[in-house]
């Protein structure tokens, strides 16, 4: 069945509220006011409300398309390659291609409503089963299962956060990826 005119407008505007709305969070964080949100993306600011009727379900739907993308990226790496290092550089590759707004978020986490905060969980709970599964090929450390991954976040999240005392004026996830690779490789791997 084609798609009725109406109904590619209607897509078209959601899309480009969530691509709006991703850069401006990335800019300026969460907390800014959908009105300059709409205001941005071209759009009547009554409009940005029939596509998402309240700012948790905004902030939600950007958060989910990121790491539904994040998330296929990942699960084509596990089931092709099966490498660690390979998991390893595109989950960095991804996180560098939206560094701005990831920081924003890991930053921001706790200013999110509770339910955004679990689903944000859930969503790295996913790329954390696929980690937990290319581990289970490789001869690591005795190490808790969730420590693994918690660890990996770790090293990303404390050099985003500090990025003003790591990288100043460049990116941390291309000054550091190769040298976080290789750390939490030799970190998890026996020998």
């Amino acid at each position: 069945m084609t798609e009725t005119i109406r109904a590619k407008k209607k897509r078209q505007t959601r899309t480009t509220i969530l691509e709006t709305a991703s850069e401006l969070f990335a800019a300026e964080g969460f907390q800014l006011p959908t009105s300059k949100i709409a205001k941005t993306a071209g759009v009547a600011h009554g409009s940005l409300f029939l596509h998402f009727p309240t700012r948790e379900e905004l902030v939600d739907a950007v958060i989910r398309s990121f790491f539904q993308e994040l998330n296929t990226r990942i699960h084509q790496v596990t089931e092709t390659t099966g490498s660690l290092e390979e998991f390893l550089r595109q989950h960095l590759e991804m996180l560098e291609e939206k560094e701005a707004f990831y920081t924003q978020l890991i930053t921001s986490l706790t200013t999110l409503p509770t339910t955004t905060q679990q689903k944000l969980f859930a969503y790295q709970s996913t790329l954390s089963s696929h980690l937990l599964l290319l581990l289970e090929k490789e001869d690591i450390v005795a190490v808790a299962p969730h420590m693994l991954f918690n660890t990996w976040l770790g090293i990303i999240h404390y050099y985003l956060q500090n990025k003003a005392m790591f990288a100043p004026n460049e990116s941390a996830i291309v000054r550091y990826k190769d040298e976080w690779i290789a750390a939490y490789v030799k970190l998890i791997r026996k020998g």
